[in-house]
């Protein structure tokens, strides 16, 4: 519990969020440093950058995240293109060869990253800078994917970087989310 809770405060989550979310979230004790603890949490972490772009314009959310679904599914028809969320440097683009299929990684300033798996193509490549709204490539179907879709995951290091935390990429989309609203976006 020490762990996560070290890791939490980190990333700006709340004691009040902690308190409300920690039986929701039985494996506290086992976190280990460089394991994965998914969490899902209302609160908007304190780094998450305002200004966020809408990654998949005309798309709309087949599902949403969990804690056994640490993204957020977008679909859009075939060969739509999928776009940088914000300004960064691409950490990685490549083909996994497992879950995530073609995966594109892209470090933001405030030290989060956002992984846009399962892509068709891949546009970019890696210490390449990017600016919000650059193509990273088209949505596919690549890796373990149930259809064509974009998964978008937001992922936070801690100061350390003895561990990461996923966070709902829907809290960090906030004003994105109106700006597409007419695009059929779902709320």
């Amino acid at each position: 519990m020490t762990r996560l809770l070290k890791v939490l405060l980190a990333v700006g989550v709340c004691l009040t969020t902690l308190v409300q979310t920690a039986h929701a979230t039985p494996q506290l004790d086992s976190l280990k440093p460089g394991s994965l603890q998914a969490v899902c949490c209302p609160a908007m972490p304190r780094w998450t950058m305002t200004g966020w772009a809408w990654p998949l314009p005309g798309s709309h959310i087949t599902q949403r995240y969990n804690s056994k679904h640490p993204g957020l599914d977008l679909s859009a028809p075939v060969g739509s293109q999928v776009r940088a969320v914000a300004n960064g440097v691409v950490r990685y683009a490549a083909d996994t060869g497992g879950p995530y299929g073609k995966l594109v990684i892209v470090r933001h300033v405030s030290g989060c990253e956002t992984w846009y798996a399962h892509l068709n193509t891949i546009e970019v490549h890696g210490r390449q800078a990017i600016p919000s709204g650059k193509s990273l490539g088209q949505m596919g179907g690549t890796g373990n994917a149930q259809g064509w879709h974009l998964h978008l995951e937001v992922r936070a290091a801690t100061s350390g970087g003895a561990a990461t935390v996923q966070i709902d990429p829907w809290l960090c989309l906030t004003s994105a989310r109106k700006t597409h609203r007419h695009q059929g976006v779902d709320e």
